[in-house]
């Protein structure tokens, strides 16, 4: 009798770990967690629990100072995958006047996967991130989506794509839309991604052309061409000039340097 006493009191601790751990309320896993989360990272309004967290507001400080907000965030945690190492989430959240969505996963030794990530931003909300941009008036959306994504704190493996839709800008004044354009990428080693721009409607104003980036060492290199419609303002095709010598309304474009 004493002994079947002591395994049902042994399965009620154990039931009871369990639903404290499956209950257990993400507000409070993210206070004892506080201090092993970037100073970058600040969050508002946590609900859910540590599975399912729902954050009503997220903001990520980028280097340089700037903050990008992003909420509602929904995050929904796969906890099976724990027993092959890799502990898998999809997630969701209004970011920048528009939405993504996608998978991740995160394991051993600082290593993450990103099998898809896909979402569309509002350029005119550039502006909550950084006032500079705001200057400019930007107006379009920019869709994009990542397929089989992977590394070790630096993209190691997988490929991205984006287009930009309906792109108007005060700095080049136009009744339309300047054009649309769209972007092709691949990683092709640790923190190096290389890849395509074209023209997809150049309403006024036309780019192609190919690029190289290097996000470790902070450096890119652009080859290609731009040029100006016939029926483009002026002002639109006195930027080509900018750009280089023009010869027959086209821009040969070669540029190399670091970004920040």
């Amino acid at each position: 009798m004493r002994k079947r006493w002591v395994r049902l009191l042994l399965l009620g601790l154990l039931v009871y770990t369990l639903t404290l751990v499956v209950q257990l309320p993400a507000s409070w896993a993210l206070y004892w967690a506080r201090g092993s989360v970037p100073h970058t990272v600040r969050w508002h309004g946590v609900e859910g629990t540590v599975w399912n967290p729902r954050i009503a507001r997220l903001t990520v400080r980028l280097p340089g100072g700037p903050r990008v907000p992003a909420g509602p965030v929904a995050v929904d945690f796969h906890p099976a995958g724990l027993f092959t190492g890799h502990l898998g989430a999809g997630f969701r959240a209004e970011l920048l006047g528009g939405e993504i969505h996608g998978q991740m996963a995160a394991g051993m030794g600082g290593k993450w996967r990103i099998p898809q990530i896909q979402g569309r931003l509002d350029l005119a909300s550039l502006a909550d991130v950084d006032s500079r941009i705001g200057l400019a008036e930007p107006r379009g959306h920019l869709l994009f989506a990542g397929k089989d994504l992977s590394g070790q704190q630096l993209p190691e493996q997988g490929s991205l794509r984006a287009s930009l839709e309906g792109f108007q800008t005060a700095l080049l004044p136009t009744d339309g839309p300047v054009g649309e354009y769209a972007l092709q990428a691949k990683v092709a080693g640790p923190g190096r991604l290389q890849g395509t721009v074209k023209t997809v409607k150049g309403r006024m104003l036309g780019i192609k052309g190919r690029f190289r980036l290097d996000l470790k060492g902070r450096r890119y290199r652009f080859d290609g061409e731009s040029w100006a419609s016939s029926v483009a303002p002026q002002a639109v095709q006195d930027v080509l000039s900018l750009l280089g010598p023009v010869h027959n309304g086209h821009v040969a474009i070669h540029r190399q340097g670091r970004f920040r």
